[in-house]
This record gives C-alpha cells, structure tokens and sequence, in this order.
C-alpha cells in the first residue's frame, strides 16, 4: 500500500520546534531542542525530480536556518513555548 502524499505542513509565523539532534530516544526532550518561528516556505526539487518543502526559520536566539519539514514539528498549544501572533 503507498503511503500517502503530504503536502506543506507549516506556513509563514507558525511556531515550530526542532529537537535534539542525538537521535537517542532516551535523551532529555528539553535538552537541545530549539524554538522558533517560519519566515518563508520553499518548494525544492531534489536530483531525482522529487519534491521536497523546505522552510526558512528565525530561531527565538535571533538565528537563522533552513530545515526539511519532516525536522520540524509544531508547537503545542499548551506548551509554555508557544506565543501566538498578536
């Protein structure tokens, strides 16, 4: 059975979270993990003409990064780290 097609999952001011990059998943959660909010969303082709979404992140430590959507996940509503716009 294929698996379905996702398409863009965040879009322009959502927060979003990027963890620990160790992999363990013994690690401590908060240890590592980054907040942040989308400035720009991208559409890229990779070598074998699959389409891949992209987005441009301004971290709360005023840094820049461009991260692959499936490295990002969205903040939780109820997480002390999720500020919505006003």
């Amino acid at each position: 059975m294929p698996r379905p097609i996702v398409g863009q999952t965040f879009n322009v001011d959502d927060r979003v979270m990027k963890g620990p990059a160790n992999g363990s998943s013994g690690a401590n959660p908060s240890f590592g993990t980054r907040y942040g909010v989308i400035t720009e969303c991208l559409l890229k082709r990779h070598k074998n003409g699959a389409r891949h979404h992209y987005y441009k992140v301004l971290w709360d430590t005023k840094q820049r990064g461009e991260h692959a959507q499936h490295v990002l996940a969205a903040v939780p509503p109820d997480s002390p780290h999720y500020q919505p716009l006003p």
